[in-house]
């Protein structure tokens, strides 16, 4: 039951595509009803359970009360997304998929609020930043290799 759940905090990061019937409907309500402060609170939900990877426990410290408070919220948004505010629609996908037709609908509701932190100027600051670490004559030559570039330019 919990795991469309798991795969919101996930989903931006790689969404299963699926047919599922009422989907559509389902992602359109639960978008329509996110807040910008819902968001907010399912990017840092989604933080806080990827800060417990061993891959960046050491750039990150999240306290336990930290994470506790984020899973609270974020369970309260996901809550009234789907029991008040698109009921039906979720109720419409798990009739005809069970609770696992929900994962992409959520997936989506994932990529929308990862897409918030995505325009982050410092966020996007630093993504860029990447290009001071890479050897610019082997990209340009890649680049000119697959025909993204045209040689003469």
């Amino acid at each position: 039951m919990l795991g469309w759940l798991a795969y919101l905090s996930v989903a931006a990061m790689a969404p299963a595509p699926m047919q599922v019937q009422g989907k559509p409907q389902l992602a359109a309500c639960l978008k329509a009803h996110m807040t910008t402060q819902d968001r907010g609170i399912l990017v840092r939900w989604i933080f806080a359970g990827m800060a417990r990877s061993a891959l960046v426990q050491d750039m990150s410290k999240v306290s336990e009360e930290q994470r506790v408070i984020a899973m609270r919220e974020a369970g309260k948004v996901i809550e009234r997304l789907m029991i008040a505010d698109c009921r039906a629609e979720t109720v419409t996908v798990m009739k005809a998929n069970g609770v696992e037709g929900t994962e992409e609908a959520f997936g989506q509701v994932g990529e929308a609020a990862m897409a918030d932190l995505m325009t982050d100027s410092e966020v996007m600051a630093t993504f860029a930043g990447i290009i001071r670490y890479v050897d610019m004559n082997a990209l340009m030559k890649l680049l000119l290799d697959g025909g993204v570039m045209d040689k003469k330019k």
